[in-house]
């Protein structure tokens, strides 16, 4: 196997690598993803049936106080003729309506009943005398109901309430005569922390700070820290883009794609919305705490498979060094007669295949024994190291194939060369090595020469291997007896 092929294994195995742990941190990658919508669905689905189950318990809440309106509204407007709007009066008819509401439970829990004059005075509540003036004209659902026609519901953000200095929010119903004019309110004041802390019993920890708020108009139970920051845009997207009961995912221009999640759902007969909102920082938490864990076994796994790649690359790389040992020579890193004796027959083929001349030069160093025997077999390696740097250095075609074929004979075959080309090249070799000076023992200069012999194929007829071989070996040996530092082409009459 040639070096070339070791070095197409090893890029194959490389390329094979990176493209596989490209792949399984693409996948990786994906399955992060993957883990982050389920992770979001998830948290979107939680915070959508929390939505959904406070909106049906404040619902009903809110629903029984409207009955509880509807009947103290009834007990009024049948006293027609008496003194119905002294403070006494109104008040014994509210307590009257209380004793009569039959789901009197969440009413005397969170509830007060007021009677609010046209004037937006209250004259009567069902939480004892009033101890001072109290005037509610400026109180939203005051405002809101005054102007209207016709007998309706308001339900009032949460505010400070004047009677009792409590956190309180209200639920209002209109009171209009024959005529449609409006004559005042009946208004129930809940007391909206004990009202929070028993939804928080039935919805878990972590509502603890739900309020109720106003936004473009519309009253917001928010069950989150952030509820009185929901933004008239919040409402006016979840109407428009008629998402109600829905959960949808706000984008942000924070790091990360960090974003909020709302979920709500609307008190229908009442005009108002439950909403909740949470950041997307706790579903990154947990997909990174999940990810990671994912992450680890995926690095791990790529270390074990690069651990793997690691040691076969270098068994390739020792193998490749073994057999490029075994086919070059260890003195000048030429190619060596066992190589040779593997490609000259495929280089032959191939120009006897395309009836392309082939040629050999067979070069042996000048008096290289006597150089040995004065100067020294280190010296005679250098000699050997310099004329095959020499010759390499005029080597002009990857096709063409120089090499060591034993002792001090290099072979040169030049395939799809005939014998004028040839003698150029031998020409080069015989002057580029002439002008080399070889520093040796004692700092002496020398100067080495070689003798060539040249042998051609004109169109593959000559069949075997080593006649070629042995035509230039008999014409370096001409060129040796004719002088030494020459070349000499094969002629038959040398035989």
């Amino acid at each position: 196997m040639h070096k070339s092929q070791y070095q197409s294994i090893k890029f194959k195995i490389k390329t094979g690598f990176c493209f596989a742990i490209l792949i399984i941190f693409s996948a990786t990658a994906y399955q992060i993803y993957l883990m982050w919508q389920d992770n979001l669905r998830l948290a979107s689905l939680e915070i959508s049936h929390t939505v959904k189950m406070a909106n049906v318990l404040i619902e009903d809440a809110l629903i029984d106080g409207t009955k509880l309106l509807d009947i103290a509204k009834l007990d009024l407007m049948a006293s027609k003729g008496k003194e119905k709007y002294s403070s006494q009066y109104i008040e014994e008819s509210l307590k009257k309506s209380v004793a009569k509401f039959q789901v009197s439970s969440w009413f005397n829990v969170y509830g007060n009943l007021l009677f609010v004059d046209a004037d937006g005075n209250v004259l009567a509540q069902t939480d004892g005398p009033l101890k001072k003036d109290i005037n509610v004209a400026d109180r939203y659902y005051f405002q809101t109901l005054k102007d209207k026609r016709q007998e309706s519901i308001a339900i009032s953000p949460e505010v400070t309430g004047k009677s009792n200095g409590k956190r309180v929010f209200h639920l209002a119903s209109s009171i209009v005569d024959e005529k449609g004019v409006f004559t005042g309110l009946l208004v129930i004041q809940v007391d909206a922390q004990r009202f929070k802390d028993d939804l928080v019993v039935a919805l878990g920890d972590g509502y603890e700070s739900m309020g109720l708020y106003l936004a473009n108009g519309k009253p917001i139970f928010s069950l989150s820290e952030q509820g009185a920051g929901i933004s008239e845009s919040i409402i006016r997207r979840i109407e428009s883009d008629k998402t109600h009961g829905q959960s949808m995912l706000l984008s942000s221009k924070q790091a990360l794609g960090l974003g909020e999640i709302i979920a709500n759902s609307e008190l229908s007969k009442l005009g108002a919305y439950t909403i909740a909102e949470t950041s997307t920082r706790a579903v990154w938490v947990q997909t990174i705490s999940s990810g990671l864990r994912f992450l680890t076994l995926v690095l791990i796994s790529c270390l074990l498979v690069g651990y793997f790649v690691y040691h076969l690359l270098k068994s390739i790389s020792k193998i490749e060094a073994e057999n490029h040992l075994a086919i070059h020579d260890a003195l000048t890193h030429l190619p060596n007669r066992r190589y040779f004796d593997e490609m000259f027959p495929k280089i032959q083929g191939d120009c006897r295949r395309s009836h392309k001349p082939l040629s050999v030069l067979f070069i042996d160093i000048d008096k290289f024994k006597e150089f040995n025997d004065v100067y020294g077999h280190e010296c005679g390696d250098k000699v050997l190291k310099v004329v095959a740097r020499s010759i390499m250095s005029i080597k002009k075609r990857p096709l063409d194939f120089f090499c060591r074929y034993g002792g001090e004979e290099f072979l040169f075959v030049l395939p799809d060369t005939d014998e004028q080309g040839s003698v150029h090249y031998a020409q080069e070799i015989l002057d580029v090595i002439r002008c080399q000076d070889i520093t040796v023992k004692n700092s002496d200069v020398v100067n080495v020469t070689v003798s060539i012999g040249i042998a051609t194929d004109p169109d593959g007829t000559n069949n075997l291997s080593d006649d070629l071989i042995k035509s230039a070996d008999i014409a370096m040996y001409v060129a040796k007896q004719s002088g030494r530092d020459r070349y000499e082409i094969f002629r038959n009459e040398f035989v």
